[in-house]
């Protein structure tokens, strides 16, 4: 079961409508979408789910 889903985007800082379709059929609590800005995090709550709008740049690290 997935526990993590992560969507890249270039420019869009808002959460993507994909999430509401997608987020409750994958079963994920807990979802990233990365994006090209600088400098930018945001969180969202989406379909009773948390997601985090944020920097690739600030993010990635963490997996590594």
């Amino acid at each position: 079961m997935p526990w993590l889903a992560v969507e890249a985007k270039s420019s869009e800082t808002t959460p993507v409508k994909a999430w509401r379709k997608f987020l409750p059929q994958l079963n994920c609590q807990h979802a990233i979408q990365l994006v090209g800005k600088e400098g930018f995090c945001r969180k969202y709550k989406e379909e009773g789910r948390e997601l985090l709008v944020a920097s690739a740049s600030r993010i990635l690290p963490y997996f590594v």
